[in-house]
């Protein structure tokens, strides 16, 4: 009979129900001709078909619908003549079937970090698939466009959110994973979140002393100095508010420059300044 498929290679995991099995028109070695065939699907092991034809002698193909499951199915056939003898039977399988979506169980950045001041991150993810099993991951920072595919893994792995649809950008980012399934499926993507911040680097200071702080400043050069929230200036911590000018603030000039004005009447000495931006 050479039974095969049009649709579905044996063993080999599908997303879609609709099979089609073909063979060669039966013939009989004898002289009372094909009565009919009959045809059984079975799961997970082949089966035998019923001594009742259910389909006709010149019948060479059958489709019908073959449901999700995790062993497969078997379209069993065999012949039967007009002197009742009947043929050994043939099947085919197993015919693996998965049309369900993988699930994304959790994704989490950095383990669960609020910020990152690196635009290398750490992502894990974890997920479960009904019949055919997870096999790819992929990675977006936009839910739109995704990296190669990845095999499927619950360890964290490093990417730089500046890959994939990402950028240099800080702020609140997210990290999209989705799955793929043995069949193909995709499933529905989900996402942690993580705020980037750019550390502020001071590169130097003009002057690099003050004989008196009545009304003179620090002019600081460097870079990342927009979104400064506050300045340590030794144990002094400033803001940006001059109204109590005694107790020193601070102003952002722009991006790569930052002017400090120290609290008054304290003692002559080297005091270290930081930077805060977040």
């Amino acid at each position: 009979l050479n039974l095969k498929s049009s649709t579905h290679t044996a063993g080999v995991w599908r997303n879609s129900t609709a099979f089609t099995a073909t063979w060669t028109k039966a013939t009989d070695t004898g002289c009372a001709g094909v009565d009919g065939l009959s045809y059984s699907l079975t799961y997970a092991t082949a089966g035998t078909p019923s001594t009742t034809p259910n389909l006709s002698a010149v019948t060479t193909s059958k489709s019908l619908t073959v449901p999700n499951s995790t062993s497969g199915y078997y379209f069993n056939l065999r012949v039967k003549d007009r002197s009742t003898n009947l043929s050994a039977t043939r099947s085919y399988g197993p015919i693996k079937v998965d049309t369900t979506k993988p699930v994304v169980s959790s994704v989490s950045i950095n383990s669960g970090a609020t910020y990152t001041t690196s635009t290398s991150v750490s992502v894990r993810a974890s997920g479960s698939d009904s019949y055919s099993g997870l096999r790819y991951m992929q990675y977006s920072m936009n839910g739109s466009t995704w990296s190669g595919h990845y095999t499927y893994s619950t360890a964290a792995r490093t990417i730089l959110l500046t890959n994939w649809g990402g950028s240099t950008a800080e702020g609140l980012r997210r990290v999209y994973v989705r799955f793929r399934d043995n069949a193909g499926n995709y499933s529905t993507a989900k996402y942690d979140t993580i705020n980037y911040l750019r550390l502020s680097k001071i590169t130097s200071s003009s002057p690099t002393s003050l004989r008196t702080v009545t009304n003179g400043a620090f002019r600081l050069s460097g870079s990342d100095f927009v979104g400064t929230t506050q300045v340590q200036f030794g144990a002094a911590t400033l803001g940006s508010s001059s109204q109590k000018w005694y107790y020193g603030y601070f102003r952002v000039s722009s991006d790569s420059t930052l002017y400090v004005y120290p609290p008054q009447a304290w003692n002559p000495g080297t005091y270290g300044i930081r930077v805060r931006n977040s």
